[in-house]
């Protein structure tokens, strides 16, 4: 994970924010709220020079997978139902432990299909999950 950019700076509901000085390159973007929610993610954003606009919302949806299983999690794939492909990596570089919990924010209510890796061997997928509000998934052994 990269260096905070705001440091102490907020940055408040409908506001913007601009970073300055970054260098070319391929980036991961999060943002996560002041409780460490993370808000949205990017992967694989290519930046060769000027701006990247980048624009979410919380739109109150949450989508919390606790992993309960004795493995390790390592890839987290999410993606409306209607999609022929999986989304990107939730996880980023993490790592969801066994034990610990994932909030995924930022998402419209609707139909998804999930995809859990473990870190070894081992995958989950489940489809036409039904996700509004504070939704919660529990991965098992």
């Amino acid at each position: 994970m990269g260096d905070d950019q705001l440091g102490s700076d907020i940055v408040a509901s409908g506001a913007t924010f601009t970073l300055r000085n970054i260098p070319p390159g391929i980036y991961d973007l999060r943002a996560d709220d002041c409780e460490g929610n993370t808000l949205s993610q990017e992967f694989g954003i290519i930046l060769e020079s000027g701006t990247y606009p980048w624009t979410f919302s919380d739109s109150g949806v949450t989508f919390t997978i606790v992993n309960d299983s004795s493995i390790d999690l390592c890839w987290i794939y999410l993606s409306p139902s209607t999609d022929s492909e999986w989304g990107p990596d939730q996880l980023g570089s993490e790592i969801l432990h066994a034990g610990e919990s994932w909030v995924i924010t930022g998402l419209e209510a609707g139909l998804y299909d999930l995809r859990v890796e473990a870190c070894g061997e081992g995958e989950l997928e489940e489809y036409g999950l039904d996700v509004s509000g504070h939704f919660e998934y529990t991965v098992l052994d």
